[in-house]
């Protein structure tokens, strides 16, 4: 989607940059605050279209991480920060869903609740999957929602190959895309002011005291730019995958970071968000063959080029950071600017 208002601004109260889901939200709930302090004017800056980065790329998963992160949290934060942030993320997909349902959103936006399975395929990785829900549940962590399901259960019934294990707990999916694009049209009936291909080039003080975000369009001059993305640094070694509701059950299939030429670390630094990896196209073009029993190709062919099973097929970036916590709030010796982001392709 693209969007201008008609004149470009010279002065907005908040300027966020970026037009994901974080970018939309914020926007949305400072228009929407009762605060006697809410600001008069908000501005979304968007380099390219509407929600055209991670969020528009994004598989469709709401997929709390409510036990597996437990082990890898505790060594860098602590158990009780551990317990907390599985049991926050279980909160998160439940509010999440509870936005969409009030907002008379569910539908538009094909929200689909279930149970996520988190399948695993090796020893080792089965026993780090148990290891981190025993530890989540022995520091008093609330598992009643999540159910642990043995090689045989497991490959029963999800018709999994020669896995290990599974884990399964309530989550949901949805089009990311146009769940961004549902809460910046309610932006814009709040008074939002959007504008697509307007890339921010530098963000600097001014004498004044306040803020210059420049643009090839003009500057703003703001007290608080909000920078809602964050990327270039690549994901964990797993797939993931969701059904689409409808007729065709599409299966959306990501992953296969393995599958690089140079290996897991092949797309480190890429910021090249259109191009596709032929090596890891191919992997996911074939997983659900070498993964599922029983599964029988389609034979009729899309007529995208990318062989019969295959629909559609794009990429995107995921950013990390070392603690495996995005990374939210004002920037350190920089007053004003404020960053979100960081949230390894999942939105913790």
């Amino acid at each position: 989607m693209e969007f201008r208002w008609t004149g470009f601004p010279t002065s907005a109260d908040v300027v966020v940059i970026g037009s994901g889901l974080s970018g939309a939200l914020i926007a949305h709930q400072l228009l929407c605050s009762s605060s006697p302090s809410k600001p008069k004017s908000v501005v979304i800056l968007e380099a390219r279209t509407a929600a055209s980065g991670a969020t528009g790329r994004n598989g469709g998963h709401i997929k709390p991480d409510c036990y597996r992160g437990f082990s890898s949290y505790s060594v860098l934060h602590g158990s009780e920060v551990a317990k907390a942030q599985c049991e926050f993320e279980a909160v998160n997909y439940r509010e999440t869903a509870r936005y969409i349902q009030e907002s008379n959103l569910a539908e538009e936006v094909d929200l689909v609740q279930y149970r996520s399975a988190d399948v695993y395929l090796t020893p080792e990785a089965w026993e780090a999957g148990m290891a981190s829900y025993n530890g989540f549940k022995e520091f008093g962590g609330n598992v009643s929602e999540i159910k642990v399901l043995d090689k045989a259960e497991a490959e029963q019934s999800l018709r999994i190959k020669d896995c290990f294990g599974a884990i399964t707990f309530p989550a949901a999916s949805l089009w990311p895309y146009k769940l961004t694009i549902a809460v910046l049209r309610k932006g814009l009936d709040l008074g939002l002011n959007f504008h697509t291909n307007t890339p921010v080039t530098k963000i600097s003080p001014d004498s004044s005291g306040g803020l210059r975000t420049s643009t090839p369009r003009g500057d703003i001059m703001t007290a608080k730019p909000l920078t809602t993305s964050f990327a270039l640094i690549t994901n964990d070694n797993y797939d993931y995958l969701i059904q689409r509701p409808g007729p065709q059950k599409y299966l959306i299939w990501g992953g296969g970071e393995a599958a690089h030429p140079q290996g897991l670390s092949g797309d480190l630094g890429d910021c090249n968000d259109c191009h596709i990896v032929s090596e890891v196209e191919s992997y996911i073009s074939n997983a659900s063959a070498q993964v599922f029993r029983d599964w029988e190709e389609p034979r009729e062919s899309s007529g995208t080029g990318h062989g019969d099973a295959v629909a559609f097929s794009w990429s995107g970036i995921m950013g990390l950071s070392k603690d495996l916590l995005p990374f939210v709030g004002e920037l350190p010796g920089r007053p004003g600017q404020y960053l979100v982001g960081g949230y390894h392709g999942h939105g913790k």
